[in-house]
This record gives structure tokens, sequence and C-alpha cells, in this order.
């Protein structure tokens, strides 16, 4: 099922798991809603090599965040002003060279800072937020890891659209256990 609770937020889960195929590249899976289902999702290997999970989460994101500022045009389009555009990502570092550039920078994340940070432009115009979301709670997993059981199950009632999206914000904002997310 798919459906909206809000025609004007758009909330987007993006996450990389590092250099799990034969050729050391990584794999970032991503998926956009409005609430309810999924409107859009991917999983795809990352097109270069990184040299760690946080480069690969920022990797991610710049190859994932083009369909959700698609999407936010699409929505602008026909006449719908986004309020809350918003990636949620798991990895803290990824996070602050997302908000702050080079000023998050070090010698090991300077070559990444080069390509990818059109993310923090995005952030900078207030296009889109990247919030921190624990990976228990991170959709995008779905997409990038091999699940099983309650996690996967669990994962399984959000993509699938039979249970909105709020309930697995809410199980953030009262800051759930892994064993009560994944329940």
């Amino acid at each position: 099922m798919i459906g909206a609770t809000s025609l004007t937020e758009i909330l987007t889960w993006i996450d990389a798991s590092f250099a799990v195929h034969s050729d050391m590249k990584s794999h970032t899976g991503g998926c956009t809603s409005m609430g309810i289902g999924l409107v859009h999702q991917k999983s795809s290997t990352q097109k270069s090599n990184s040299k760690s999970s946080c480069e690969s989460e920022i990797i991610g994101v710049s190859e994932y965040l083009p369909y959700n500022l698609w999407f936010l045009m699409f929505m602008e389009a026909q006449g719908y002003e986004i309020g809350r555009n918003i990636i949620f990502q798991d990895n803290q570092s990824a996070i602050k060279l997302a908000r702050n550039g080079r000023n998050s920078c070090t010698g090991n994340s300077r070559r990444v800072a080069v390509r990818y940070f059109f993310v923090k432009d995005r952030v900078d115009k207030g296009e889109v937020r990247v919030e921190y979301l624990p990976t228990f709670l991170m959709l995008a997993d779905f997409y990038t890891k091999p699940l099983q059981g309650k996690q996967f199950e669990f994962f399984k009632q959000y993509v699938m659209g039979w249970k909105p999206m709020s309930e697995l914000l809410i199980q953030h904002e009262n800051g759930a256990s892994i064993k009560e997310g994944a329940s």
C-alpha cells in the first residue's frame, strides 16, 4: 500500500553497507515515503570504492539524494509546498560531514569532500534536512543487509504500508531500544 499522511512531508532513509561486494565496493539502499508505504526505493552497488564506512555513507547519500530532490520538485510542481524534507542517516560522522562540510573533514575524508559535498549545499539551501536515526530503525537496511527474523518482519510492516511511518518515528522519539524496535 502507498499513501500519504501529509502532502507536505517527504521522509527518506539512506544507508550503506561498507565493502560488501567481491570488488570491495559498498552497497547503497534508499527509500522514500510520504507516510504510508514507499513511493520510491533503490538498492545498488556504489560506483566507486570507499575507504571507510563513513565515506560509503556519504557516497550513498550522494547517490540517492537526486531521487529525493526529483520527488521534491515534482511535488512542488503539483502545487504542494514541502515543509519537511528529511533524510534519515545512522552514521553520526556522515551527518556531521553533510551538515558542516570541510569543517568536519580530516585528512582521511578530504578525498570524498571534493566529490560529494553537493549534499551540504542542499542542506545549506534548506531543501533537505539530515537527521540521526538509530540503526535498528534504519528502514534502508531492508535494501542493504540480509535481514532475518524479527528485524525483517519489523521493517516489512513499514515497507509494505501495513503500518504508517509515524509509528516508526515515534519509537525513535520515545527512545526505544534495539529489542523494543525489532519486536
